[in-house]
């Protein structure tokens, strides 16, 4: 049994859990215990399943008010007992050896690093990640990019101590909380060790967070957290220009086609063509685009 504390949380998809847990329980390394939070799931079935069921860990469930995804994982954090900390989705598993190469690397490593991470494969899409090694400090332009370093809280195993140091998840962020933890790590003075061992399995489903289909909700939760990246200097002003640019296009996309939007694909045009210098050829169609909106609306 190792020291490691595992955070499962649920909000009204518990039905993933069996799956979860089974591939926690097939590690070659037992976790020290396993908490389950359920964030208010119109259901009781985390806590049925847990409690009928018996595992080869320690596993707890609680069940709390709605207060979000942050909100659950600081819950969770508040129960655990272990020195390091991990978080499973609870639509993704791991691979076997997952907590063994990430205890191995974290107990030979100061008490300056605050976690190490590994990569990732996709389901159903079989897509790998392409993270770099890190040892040390890393370059904030480049957590949460696929070249680059995991935005993740769950490609990490953290140091339970380094959580503590910075007062857990933003609950007022709603999506990107992550990538702020992490670069609140990073601001705070810790290093990083990884790399891009295929140890988690991700599961990329409609209705997640990743895939959020309310494109206005997702566009607006993003660009809170890129207002807070730019009050906390976490990237460079360009970084942060082409973060904002990305959002904004990611949400076109999306809208493009509905025809009660204009005001709203106005409203992100203007957005993107404020973070850019000058208006590149490719960039041409969407600039005449809003300069017609501009006319008619």
């Amino acid at each position: 049994m190792c020291n490691v504390s595992v955070i499962v949380t649920v909000y009204n998809d518990a039905f993933y859990l069996p799956q979860a847990l089974d591939s926690i329980e097939q590690q070659t390394v037992r976790p020290y215990e396993v908490i389950v939070v359920d964030d208010g799931s119109e259901d009781d079935f985390a806590y049925d399943y847990v409690t009928n069921n018996n595992f080869n860990f320690p596993i707890h469930c609680y069940k709390k008010i709605n207060g979000g995804a942050s909100d659950a994982r600081n819950y969770g954090l508040t129960k655990v007992a272990g020195n390091y900390v991990c978080f499973l989705d609870v639509d993704d598993r791991w691979s076997e050896n997952n907590l063994y190469y990430k205890l191995k690397q974290m107990e030979k490593l100061p008490v300056t690093y605050f976690g190490c991470y590994g990569g990732f494969v996709t389901e159903p899409e079989s897509y790998n990640s392409s993270f770099r090694r890190c040892d040390g400090k890393v370059n904030t332009n480049c957590i949460g990019k696929l070249s680059g370093f995991p935005g993740g809280a769950p490609m990490y195993l953290f140091r339970k101590s380094a959580l503590d140091a910075i007062g857990g998840f933003d609950q007022n962020l709603k999506q990107n909380e992550d990538f702020d933890l992490i670069l609140r790590l990073i601001q705070a003075g810790f290093n990083i060790f990884g790399d891009n061992s295929f140890d988690y399995i991700r599961n990329i489903r409609d209705g997640s967070l990743t895939r959020n289909k309310n494109y206005k909700n997702s566009y607006s939760n993003i660009a809170a957290f890129l207002d807070k990246a730019e009050c906390n200097g976490y990237f460079t002003e360009d970084e942060l220009s082409n973060r904002r640019m990305s959002n904004a296009l990611s949400c076109l996309k999306n809208c493009f086609f509905e025809i009660k939007d204009f005001r709203f694909q106005k409203k992100i045009l203007d957005e993107f063509f404020d973070n850019i210098s000058y208006v590149r050829i490719r960039y041409y169609p969407l600039f005449f685009y809003k300069m017609a909106l501009s006319f008619f609306l």
